[in-house]
Parts: structure tokens; sequence; C-alpha cells
């Protein structure tokens, strides 16, 4: 990844940053909207945001944190089915929060995320506006034309610079059920328990215990569940 590739991210993020602050300092404005003020109500209007997505879907992080009850995987992958792209990028740093990032989101891609954001059908925006007066944090969208045209300026500066997490950390992502196992250890599940809901033997989750533990570079279950919850020691 070039200095001058990591600049022009930077250059446009600033650019679109400026302008949405300026657009937040406008109240009167009819540029944004407020979204959600919880993170509850977040997930109840992406979901139906996901449902009127028609193209694609770009997620910009710069943090994650694996969620073992977190439903975002299952609304890509609904997307997914109906011919949306949907992408998600992150810095190297939410690898090493989120080991499993690359095996439960399927169209990973590592950049350097400066800023929060997710852009809908290059049409509509959807980032956060800050904290309201009770210290709340405020999710807002907007289908402003010039700070939609910034964001999607933001997403080809990524493109041009982002690489595969595997080029990152030399690891293959785990299988679908190797994932359905690890979440079951994160979320503190007997292996019985997880072996009646998978169908499957004892003797086989045991086994993708031990799949999971190795990926993971960790020695025991307890340093595994740690590792995918971002508090490896």
């Amino acid at each position: 990844m070039s200095a001058g590739s990591t600049s022009s991210v930077r250059d446009h993020t600033a650019r679109f940053a400026d302008a949405w602050s300026a657009a937040l300092r406008e109240r009167g404005a009819d540029r944004w909207s407020v979204l959600a003020t919880t993170p509850e109500r977040l997930e109840e209007q992406l979901a139906l945001i996901e449902a009127r997505t028609r193209r694609s879907l770009v997620n910009m992080q710069s943090r994650w944190w694996i969620d073992p009850h977190d439903r975002s995987a299952s609304l890509d992958d609904r997307s997914r089915a109906r011919g949306v792209t949907v992408t998600l990028f992150v810095p190297r740093r939410a690898l090493e929060l989120s080991p499993l990032l690359p095996s439960t989101h399927a169209d990973v891609w590592v950049a350097p995320v400066l800023q929060d954001a997710m852009l809908v059908d290059d049409t509509l925006a959807i980032l956060s506006g800050g904290l309201d007066d009770d210290g709340q944090r405020v999710f807002c969208s907007t289908t402003d034309a010039e700070l939609v045209g910034l964001l999607r300026e933001v997403v080809v500066a990524l493109r041009q610079v982002a690489v595969r997490p595997d080029e990152v950390t030399g690891r293959s992502p785990l299988t679908p059920r190797q994932v359905q196992v690890a979440l079951a250890v994160a979320r503190g599940d007997k292996e019985t328990t997880t072996a009646r809901r998978l169908d499957t033997s004892l003797r086989t989750v045991e086994r993708e215990v031990s799949a999971v533990i190795a990926h993971l570079g960790v020695r025991t279950r307890q340093e595994a569940s740690l590792a995918i919850l971002g508090e490896r020691t």
C-alpha cells in the first residue's frame, strides 16, 4: 500500500468529513435526517433499508467487534441472495479485534478506513451525527447529492488500496460450520449443546473446536473465546 494511495484516502475522507460537519451545523437545512438514536432502532432501520436495496451496499467501519448474536451477516446474506453487491472495508486493526470477520462476512477488504459510514445503491449515505443532548449516539441518513458524491469518492479511493484479509493474516477463512462452532465457543455454549443444535456428533464438534483454536493461534477454548470477542490478552 503506497503512501500516495493512503494519502488519497485521507484527503477524500477529510473533504467528506468537512462537508458532513458543515451540513450538521445547518440545523434548518433539509440535507439529512435522523435515522435512529439507539443501536436497537438502527438495527430495525437497517433491516428496512436492506429490503429496499437493489444494487450495492458498501460498509466502511474503522472498528469492528464480533457479537455472537449479531444479525448483520444474515442481512448481508439476504442482500446477496437478491443479487446485491455487499462490500465491507475495515482497517488492519479490525482483524486483530475480530479475527473471525473474514469468515463471517463474505466480501471483506482491508483498507485505511477513517470514516464510519454506509453507502447504499450509490444514493443513500448512513453515518453518525454525533451525540444528542442526552449523550446518545445519533445515526443519520442523507441523499444529498454533494455529500453522497463525496462519499462515493472515498469508496473509490479505498478500492484502489484495499487488500484481501488473507494477504494480511496469511490465513484462509473458516468453514461455515467452524464459524457456527466458534460463535458457540464465544457464547460459552457447551459442546453437547452445540452438537445438538448443529445436529452433528460431539466428536465432530470437538474436532471443529480444535480447528478454531488452531486458526486463532491460541491454546485453550477460553483463550479462543477471548480472541473472538476482541479481548485477547
